[in-house]
C-alpha cells in the first residue's frame, strides 16, 4: 500500500468517525475552546500575517526579499496591478510563463502583484490582450441586452408574462 493510499484511507476513516460521533467530537472541542479560549487567542494571534506569508511565498518561488516584494507593493499603491483594486485576500506574482515556469519567476518577467483570480483570468485568456478586449466588449454587449430585457420586462404586464 503507498503512502498515498494510507492517507486516502485515514481521511476516510476519519470522515465516518465523525458523521457517526459528530455531537460528542463537537461537545470535547467547545469544552477545549472554553478551558483554552487565552491560550488559543494568544497563539493565533502569534501566528504569521497573511503578509508575510506572501513575503515568504515571494521569497521561495519567485527569489525575492521581503524589501523587494514591499517595494513592489508600494510602487503599485498596495493595488492589483491588473484590476486596481486593493490587494487584499490571495495575492501573487503575475510573470511571463513563457520567460519563467509557474510558480517561478525572475526580474525580467514579472509584471506585479495581482489578486489570485485577477491573474487567473488573463491566464485562462492565455495572456492575450486582444482577447481579453474582445471579452470585455462582448460582455457590455451581453450586460446592456439583459438590461434592456429587464426594462422591458417591467413594461409588460404581469398576466401577460405569466401565460
Amino acid at each position: 500500500m503507498t503512502s498515498e493510499d494510507a492517507q486516502t484511507r485515514k481521511r476516510e476513516y476519519n470522515r465516518e468517525y465523525y458523521a457517526a460521533n459528530r455531537a460528542e467530537t463537537l461537545a470535547k472541542k467547545s469544552a477545549h475552546y472554553r478551558q483554552n479560549r487565552t491560550k488559543i487567542i494568544e497563539k493565533k494571534r502569534e501566528s504569521r500575517s497573511r503578509s508575510k506569508i506572501a513575503a515568504d511565498n515571494a521569497r521561495r518561488r519567485h527569489g525575492m526579499q521581503p524589501e523587494d516584494l514591499a517595494t513592489l507593493w508600494n510602487a503599485q499603491g498596495g493595488r492589483c496591478y491588473l484590476c486596481g483594486e486593493a490587494l487584499s485576500g490571495d495575492v501573487t506574482m503575475d510573470h511571463d510563463h513563457d520567460c519563467c515556469p509557474q510558480n517561478k519567476s525572475c526580474a525580467i518577467c514579472r509584471r506585479g502583484i495581482a489578486h489570485n483570480l485577477c491573474n487567473a483570468a488573463i491566464g485562462f485568456a492565455g495572456d492575450d490582450p486582444a482577447l481579453l478586449r474582445r471579452m470585455a466588449d462582448a460582455l457590455e454587449t451581453a450586460q446592456a441586452e439583459v438590461e434592456r430585457r429587464k426594462i422591458a420586462a417591467l413594461q409588460v404586464p404581469l398576466f401577460q408574462i405569466t401565460r
